[in-house]
């Protein structure tokens, strides 16, 4: 149970720049003063702990500041080098204290070489000296600040510089300004994690204090959230020359334990062991979240934690940029473990590598800055990380190599190694494994057995164990699944779903459901069918066009397709979906207005019960742009007597009252609107039966009204007393050319002195070359200027469609869109039957819009 009373007792600070680090650590000792920070078991009690404060910590370091430079002698912004092998408590109180000190602190890692520089010596306060108290000081106790600083530094000022491991070149030292120290402050691997309950305690033993994770996750994030850390337990405090604890995958779980602890960050290596100890898995299985950093977990031992519940979250992040990937995952996206949540207040420019393959930039912006620049064209930097796109969820990336890790085979192909590296690797008796065949017809990889388990590459007999112990066994997918009797449809439905079963921890499918809904990606489907042992299916599979999935995405469809694939080989799946479009269509309108009644029923007893008949509407997407429209509307409607204002909850933890509050006054709609009585806020999940509401609240509703029209033809249509049909085309009845529009907005910017000279009017098709040549090279400014350059996919689309169709008719819509009847909208409607046309005084209120939002800046 979440702690309610505890976390209204809370003072975040502030992450906006009105304070920087130092000032972020003296206000929680003022405002937070006995909120714990650093946690860690207490000797001879099974249970019990001792608790660093956020008071005893501030003490703690200005402690240290006093013995680094007595009464603040000498010159300010020295480089002082932190080299110890310390406990965390300590290492930590030795860095901000050279910080308040006004020392500028290089951490490094005691197997670092420092160069040629002339060296002063000074051995680190005792832990004894740094925390008298040790967890039980209190407000009362003596204590002596140390010297203010005679001015607040500046935000472009090097705070401290960390040691880059080399995972992104050669080691070296990185620069933390003051600014960059509070952007990651305010980053979402931190902050995020105040979505979860105010008693969360994460368990960050087994990170080294002077590593970028470290100090994020041990420092930065309990100083913001005020969730308070589990560390080791000191070993220095009798002793000033005892060796800290060394992690080890049982004295982590042991700490985990002890000191109550209900989120973890590990790195794979540790989680891997877990995974195969029950007991472990049981711990595992009780906290809210387990993050993991520094490296890939094999899909193999993802997935068997997912499958059962374990709440993996894949953090992203380097010395060079900061964190990136969010600490917060809902419940029901365990199944998205391998996937990252990128934050929003970075700016990404992500360059194709080809493959559906992506290079990951971050470009440099007033809330989120970089701490080394290495783009030619702008201020950024450059990851070499490849990322793959998530098919169907937005947001969500894959991290699944190195830029320079990719091998180019001869035929041009491209292979991603890191992925199926992982996945040998995760066999217990493989030690390490490269792969390799650049310019060659074939990869190949080297395999390193575990120490015991040597093979004797000279008998054909123990490499042949090997390649099928090792590599087979640690790749092949579903062995145990007989193959089809026939590749009629028939079969390879259920040949599929027993495919599908397994790789979804052997959870049915259903035939019918769309497998994105039902936890699957594209990969995960067509690999099943690429590492059968039968040759028959593996050159089945590289025939098949990769996005046949998305074409087909029914094990019924799919199994249609591959049906097809098999009796036909000239056929690949580049020919989309195999179902005729217009059945299509009217499959999905049958589905999706199953037990709808034919029409609205007109006798609702309202709440109040005061005898008036009234309906009460189920609104989704209220918050939106059209929502906001057709709330107001409803809320104004004397025909509605309640309004369900139905949202899914949010990450950044806004209400749906402030984020509706927002979208009305974004579009200037009458706040006073939103006090009305008969507003409901409801929060739920529109794919889960009922929505994911209560059976009382879900059988008050008559009306579920989509907002995807106008919002008054929309109620003129739902609220009609005729019997409407199953489907009404809310489109405008009266369309314009499309140079209507075009010429209006042209001579606004003119007018409006936004442009110096008309823009010439070409051809979409034109059009559209110009913007994708654009996107070649296109720089930071571009993407602000030009926006088109981010929707480029589905630009692409239009000039294709619009070509095609113009080449056989001039009457469709612009951009190859059909035109559709408006002719029972209009019926149904008053306001479709009286609606005009779009005019340039319209094109006028739109572009005043666009400029209040900066558009044009």
């Amino acid at each position: 149970m979440a702690d309610h009373t505890f976390a209204s007792s809370l003072h975040y600070p502030p992450v906006d720049g009105s304070l920087l680090f130092p000032g972020i650590v003296a206000f929680n000792a003022e405002h937070n003063s006995n909120v714990p920070l650093f946690v860690f078991p207490k000797d001879g009690s099974a249970n019990g702990v001792v608790s660093i404060s956020h008071l005893e910590f501030y003490r703690a370091c200005h402690r240290v500041a006093h013995a680094l430079r007595p009464n603040r002698t000498g010159p300010d912004g020295e480089t002082i080098a932190i080299i110890a092998v310390t406990d965390t408590i300590q290492y930590f109180a030795l860095l901000v204290g050279a910080i308040i000190a006004g020392y500028v602190p290089l951490l490094n890692d005691v197997k670092s070489e420092l160069g040629s520089f002339d060296l002063a010596v000074q051995d680190v306060p005792c832990l004894a000296h740094i925390y008298p108290k040790l967890g039980l000081e209190t407000i009362d106790d003596h204590f002596e600040p140390f010297p203010a600083r005679p001015s607040r530094p500046s935000a472009s000022e090097v705070m401290m510089y960390l040691h880059s491991s080399g995972s992104t070149g050669f080691p070296k030292a990185i620069p933390q300004t003051y600014q960059t120290v509070i952007h990651w402050c305010a980053a979402a691997t931190v902050v995020d994690t105040k979505l979860y309950p105010a008693d969360t305690r994460l368990g960050v033993m087994l990170l080294p204090s002077f590593h970028t994770l470290g100090i994020v996750c041990s420092l930065y994030l309990p100083l913001i959230t005020l969730r308070s850390v589990s560390v080791y337990a000191p070993t220095s405090y009798n002793d000033p020359k005892a060796i800290p604890v060394i992690p080890t995958s049982e004295n982590i779980i042991e700490g985990v334990q002890r000191t109550n602890c209900n989120a973890l960050i590990a790195v794979p290596a540790f989680i891997e062991l877990w995974a195969l100890s029950p007991s472990a898995i049981e711990i595992l299985k009780s906290l809210r979240f387990l993050a993991y950093s520094g490296g890939p977990l094999s899909e193999k031992v993802g997935d068997a934690l997912a499958s059962v519940r374990i709440p993996l979250i894949n953090v992203y992040g380097g010395t060079e940029f900061g964190g990136l990937s969010t600490m917060f995952r809902r419940k029901d996206e365990v199944w998205d473990w391998v996937w990252i949540y990128l934050g929003p207040r970075i700016m990404f420019r992500w360059v194709p590598q080809g493959e559906g393959l992506y290079e990951c930039q971050i470009l440099q912006s007033e809330m989120h800055r970089v701490s080394v620049e290495n783009l030619p064209d702008v201020k950024g930097y450059a990851t070499s990380d490849i990322f793959l796109k998530h098919p169907t969820k937005e947001g969500l990336w894959k991290l699944v190599g190195r830029k320079d890790d990719i091998i180019v085979l001869s035929s041009g192909e491209k292979t991603v190694p890191a992925p199926m590296e992982n996945t040998i690797a995760s066999n217990p008796v493989v030690g390490g494994t490269v792969m390799f065949g650049r310019a060659r017809n074939h990869v190949g990889i080297l395999i390193e057995p575990r120490q015991g388990f040597d093979v004797n590459i000279d008998d054909p007999k123990q490499v042949a164990a090997v390649r099928i112990g090792y590599v087979e066994a640690s790749t092949t997918v579903n062995k145990d699944v007989e193959l089809p009797k026939d590749w009629s449809e028939e079969s390879l439905v259920v040949w599929l779903g027993e495919h599908a079963a397994r790789v979804n921890s052997d959870k049915k499918v259903d035939p019918e459901v769309d497998v994105f809904e039902q936890g699957f990606d594209r990969n995960r489907i067509i690999g099943s069918l690429s590492s059968s042992t039968d040759s028959n299916v593996r050159t089945t599979a590289r025939q098949i066009d990769q996005n046949i999935v998305f074409s087909n995405p029914t094990i019924k469809r799919l199994s249609q397709a591959l049906a097809r694939v098999v009796s036909n080989p000239q056929f690949t799946g580049k020919e989309g979906s195999l179902i005729n479009r217009k059945v299509e269509l009217e499959n999905t309108l049958a589905m999706y207005s199953e037990g709808l009644p034919g029409t609205l029923s007109p006798q609702v007893e309202q709440p109040n019960g005061d005898g008036h008949s009234c309906h009460v509407v189920l609104l989704t997407g209220s918050t939106g742009g059209l929502g906001s429209y057709l709330l107001a509307s409803l809320l104004e409607n004397e025909q509605v007597s309640l309004v369900y204002a139905f949202n899914r909850s949010s990450k950044d933890g806004k209400s749906s009252e402030e984020r509706q509050k927002a979208g009305f006054e974004d579009r200037g709609l009458d706040i006073a609107l939103l006090s009305s009585p008969k507003l409901r806020y409801i929060e739920g999940d529109a794919v889960q039966d009922k929505l994911g509401l209560g059976d009382a609240t879900y059988d008050k509703v008559v009306s579920w009204l989509p907002p995807h029209a106008v919002s008054q033809a929309i109620l003129d249509v739902a609220f009609a007393k005729a019997k409407p049909p199953t489907v009404i085309n809310l489109v405008h009845p009266r369309p314009v050319q499309w140079a209507a529009l075009m010429q209006p907005i042209g001579d606004a910017l003119i007018r409006n002195k936004l442009l110096p000279n008309p823009l010439p009017t070409v051809a979409f098709e034109e059009w559209f070359s110009r913007l994708e040549q654009k996107a070649i090279s296109a720089s930071t400014e571009d993407f602000k200027e030009m926006p088109a350059l981010k929707l480029l996919p589905f630009m692409r689309m239009i000039a294709q469609s619009d070509k095609s169709i113009r080449e056989v008719t001039s009457e469709d819509e612009t951009g190859g869109f059909v035109v559709f009847s408006t002719t029972n909208a209009q019926q149904l409607s008053q306001t479709m039957r009286g609606l005009a046309s779009i005019t340039s005084e319209d094109v006028g209120l739109w572009m005043k819009y666009w400029a209040s939002k900066g558009m044009f800046i």
